[in-house]
């Protein structure tokens, strides 16, 4: 078989969605010309849509390396390395893919994807909107989720009306409208969209087809029928996650991570007392909080932020000098719109970082929010989190992770010196004004009935928890995992254990 032979028909299996296929192929277009750049893209997208991003990479590079002027190439790397959680380069490589082509509609839709998932959803918005306009129906995907994140629900709704063709064909626009329908008590529709699509051949689409099949038996009150939903999007994503591991880095945080050693380190002359950083486990509350206290004036909500893990990666919390820099970038970078009487970094996962944020930030406060064990961890696996969160795909997993952070916490509590505030969120629901002013106090403002109206102020949280602040507080989740009986048997296990 000929290059030209095995380039075409890698390409058409991965049109197709057969990207064993199209890998297949590509490995022997890259084997017999390891100098044609159209062999590395392939090879590429058919590892990344067969559910190995990390594996694509590497290929991709290669095809922007022999042909850098591929917008097709910046666009799919980028997308790949999004995938992996990275943070500045997925912008770099698709804003290059624009500048060499700037009507691709398909780097405008990637690039709408990669705002959408960091929470910048007006810019995202605009992406989706620009690809619609050059290309009608090829945006709206990403248009009714834009729309339906800023709480505009009846916009989306009528735009998921408009294009109501694509409902049960595009796969896409089906499972991105599944919400829209639902927060317009729409769920049968969405049922019958999802069951009208063909069966879908790529792992990602499984996942994101099953989540959304789960949300919508969930709400019509089939709760059996909605975990296995969820359970397949697991086995289809097919994420791994070494409990073992982790559990050995939170073992030498506690051992090494001691008061005398916080107290040794050397400290930046800088005061942080405007800095609040809310932690706790995803899908604990910590979002409900933020939009608490953001609701306030002159509070600056900046969302979840990866600069703490990042710092704690390279930064010598021995070394004075580090340290100082370190902090100094930091907080250049949250006050960069100007002063604020408090500044809020709600990352839910900085609570494996503590002690490099009570080294860096002296004066600032935590906030920690805790939830029930099993509804919080229930609710993280009915998430998509991809791959960025590889415990929430295993029912063990997810219970060992649980475990780990509340040992974690227990540490910091004891040993860490910045002042730290502890919600819970199941008091916080039932009883909103009375903790809500108790929180408020801790951050050192005034009470302002605000607070609690956050959900008027439309307000666009840039995380999963984002459907929450556009209504008032409700109790609907406490106690939710009861609905789904044994399936759960192997996360009580395992937090038990």
């Amino acid at each position: 078989m000929d290059l030209r032979s095995m380039l075409h028909r890698a390409l058409h299996a991965l049109r197709a969605g057969d990207t064993v296929t199209a890998e297949h192929m590509a490995r022997q277009v890259v084997g017999v010309a390891p100098d044609v750049a159209v062999g590395h893209l392939v090879l590429g997208r058919a590892l990344h849509e067969g559910g190995d991003p990390a594996a694509a990479v590497g290929p991709l590079r290669k095809a922007v390396d022999l042909n850098p002027r591929s917008a097709e190439g910046w666009s799919s790397l980028g997308v790949a390395l999004d995938a992996l959680g990275r943070v500045d380069e997925p912008l770099k490589c698709l804003e290059r893919a624009l500048e060499l082509a700037p009507t691709s509609v398909a780097s405008l839709v990637r690039l709408g994807g990669i705002l959408l998932g960091r929470g910048e959803v007006v810019d995202a918005e605009a992406c989706f909107r620009e690809a619609e306009r050059l290309e009608s129906g090829r945006g709206a995907p990403g248009l009714v989720v834009a729309l339906e994140r800023q709480g505009r629900v009846g916009e989306a709704a009528a735009l998921v009306d408009a294009q109501a063709a694509l409902l049960g064909v595009d796969a896409w626009f089906t499972v991105s409208a599944v919400r829209v329908l639902l927060r317009s008590g729409r769920a049968s529709d969405a049922r019958a969209a999802l069951d009208a699509l063909a069966p879908a051949t790529r792992p990602a689409d499984v996942t994101a087809r099953e989540h959304a099949r789960g949300d919508v038996l969930d709400a019509l009150g089939e709760h059996e029928e909605a975990f296995l939903a969820h359970q397949r999007a697991h086995v289809a994503r097919g994420l791994s996650f070494d409990a073992s591991a982790h559990r050995s880095r939170i073992d030498w945080l506690i051992s090494t991570w001691t008061a005398e050693r916080l107290r040794a380190a050397p400290r930046p002359s800088v005061d942080a007392s405007d800095l609040v950083l809310i932690v706790g486990m995803p899908r604990s509350g910590t979002t409900l909080v933020e939009q608490i206290l953001g609701s306030l004036p002159d509070v600056r909500a900046c969302g979840e932020l990866d600069d703490l893990p990042q710092l704690s990666r390279t930064v010598d919390l021995a070394d004075s000098f580090s340290v100082a820099n370190a902090s100094a970038r930091y907080l250049s970078r949250v006050r960069a719109d100007g002063p604020a009487a408090r500044i809020i970094d709600k990352l839910p996962l900085n609570f494996l970082y503590l002690h490099t944020a009570s080294v860096l930030f002296p004066g600032a406060r935590v906030v920690h929010v805790r939830r029930d064990p099993v509804d919080t961890c229930v609710s993280c696996y009915f998430k998509d989190f991809a791959a960025t969160l590889a415990w929430s795909g295993d029912l063990h997993s997810l219970g060992a992770f649980y475990g780990d952070y509340q040992r974690l916490m227990a540490h910091w509590e004891v040993v860490q010196p910045m002042p730290m505030y502890e919600i819970r969120y199941e008091e916080l629901v039932a009883r909103p004004e009375e903790v809500a002013r108790g929180l408020v106090d801790f951050v050192g403002l005034a009470w302002d009935p605000a607070c609690l109206r956050f959900h008027e102020r439309r307000p666009v949280a840039k995380t999963a928890s984002y459907s929450q602040v556009t209504r008032p507080i409700y109790t609907g989740s406490v106690g939710r995992a009861q609905r789904y009986g044994a399936h759960l048997d192997p996360l009580r296990a395992a937090l038990e254990s």
